[in-house]
């Protein structure tokens, strides 16, 4: 199979693996797209969706394969779903079942925020909550999740670490991370976070907009039970494999309606601790963790295992092998 790839802010897990494949792979845009298209040369084109803002190729010979970037689930520019030449679209994230992508905006999370009384109030909320195009069930079939945060470039250093999970460890929790989001759910959410955070029992890390080296910051990480995650724009965040790289418990709010790849990142009591949906049982969750840590190692183990696995090149190839296969 001949793939070709035009990316701009595709992440280096895609640019990596689909190397592989041995089809040309191009730094570019709509230009670049519109060449290998109109080449014919190749089964299909990979390229990421704003790239095709302003040309129309619905009716292509050569299949498409898009990268939607949005963070999470969202579903952006989703007129291009409905293209018959799109066969795939690729996620981090998406929601399960399908048919909650046409719910509520494209932020599903948000609606369980709201429907538990937690209210956002912000300009960019209000537009995500908009109805979004409606899409059918076999253009919602075109979305499969592939690679997460875990491939960033930037994880490299913490997924190569060399840890003792035998080892106890100073800090009862950590969260540390920007919360001025305008009355934003994502403002609302880390603050909750940090909140339960600061409320943990000493030694613990509870900092906002406050900023921490890179190294410092996951130094701490390294050296912390539990690592409280909110949710962000998205589902999903840099925090959660941070966490798991770093050998920590993540603690989450619910993550059943998200599917990821691999399937089994997000497993409650398995690979991270589910918490409220405001972390009202966080505090009680980490002293929890501080009292049996032992018992939480094959967890993180688990936890660890999977993460580098979905950052593995070569299992994200065959991956997307396998979906190539599906939709070609």
């Amino acid at each position: 199979m001949k793939l070709a790839i035009v990316y701009h802010h595709i992440s280096d897990g895609y640019t990596g693996a689909i190397r592989d494949t041995g089809g040309p792979v191009k730094h570019g845009g709509a230009k670049e797209v519109l060449q290998l298209v109109k080449s014919g040369n190749y089964d299909a084109v990979l390229c990421e969706t704003p790239m095709l803002k302003d040309v129309d190729l619905s009716d292509s010979k050569t299949p498409l394969v898009l990268v939607d970037p949005f963070d999470g689930s969202q579903l952006r520019d989703r007129y291009l779903y409905k293209w018959p030449s799109v066969r795939a679209v690729l996620k981090r994230s998406c929601l399960t079942p399908a048919s909650r992508n046409n719910e509520f905006g494209n932020r599903y999370h948000v609606k369980m925020m709201e429907e538990a009384g937690v209210r956002c109030n912000h300009p960019l909320e209000a537009r995500h909550k908009e109805t979004p195009l409606q899409l059918t069930e076999a253009e919602l079939a075109k979305v499969y999740p592939l690679v997460s945060f875990a491939n960033n470039p930037s994880l490299k250093g913490a997924a190569e670490y060399n840890l003792d999970l035998s080892l106890p460890r100073q800090h009862s929790t950590h969260f540390a991370g920007t919360t001025a989001y305008s009355g934003s759910s994502v403002q609302t959410h880390r603050l909750a976070a940090f909140a339960a955070a600061k409320a943990s029992p000493p030694p613990r890390i509870a900092y906002r907009n406050r900023s921490l080296g890179i190294r410092q910051y996951r130094d701490s990480m390294k050296d912390a039970r539990t690592v409280l995650s909110p949710w962000g724009w998205g589902e999903t965040a840099y925090r959660d494999f941070e966490a798991m790289f770093c050998g920590a418990v993540l603690v989450k709010p619910p993550m059943r309606h998200v599917a990821t790849w691999p399937g089994n990142l997000f497993v409650p009591d398995e690979t991270f601790i589910e918490c409220g949906l405001q972390f009202e049982d966080a505090v009680e969750i980490v002293k929890r963790v501080g009292r049996d840590w032992p018992k939480y190692r094959t967890m993180r183990e688990t936890a660890r295992k999977r993460a580098l696995h979905a950052r593995d090149r070569v299992a994200v190839l065959a991956r997307l092998k396998e979906i190539l296969g599906e939709v070609l």
